[in-house]
């Protein structure tokens, strides 16, 4: 599991920034590890799902959903059905 630290720590930084600067409070971080697999999930209130930006080469901000694909084996999004808000997700498969 050491191997995968360094892309964790950078994708739960990226899920927590997009949440704090595009959700609405209150923010959770939820970190699981079930079977072989190692999940983080960011929740808040805000309505709207992370979108990916069209950004030209020297745009500062917007490359977060990129860094998270990149760097996870897995992510998503979930809506609440019930209530507003979502839970961005990334997962990572761990060794057997």
């Amino acid at each position: 599991m050491q191997d995968l630290v360094d892309d964790v720590v950078l994708v739960v930084g990226e899920l927590l920034a997009n949440a704090i600067v595009y959700g609405d409070p209150p923010i959770g971080l939820a970190l699981s590890a079930e079977a072989h697999v190692l999940e983080a999930r960011v929740t808040d209130l805000g309505p709207e799902v992370p979108r990916r930006l069209d950004l030209g080469v020297e745009g500062l901000h917007g490359r977060g959903l990129t860094i998270i694909e990149a760097l996870s084996h897995e992510c998503g999004v979930l809506q609440g059905t019930r209530a507003p808000g979502k839970a961005v997700w990334a997962r990572w498969h761990l060794p057997t």
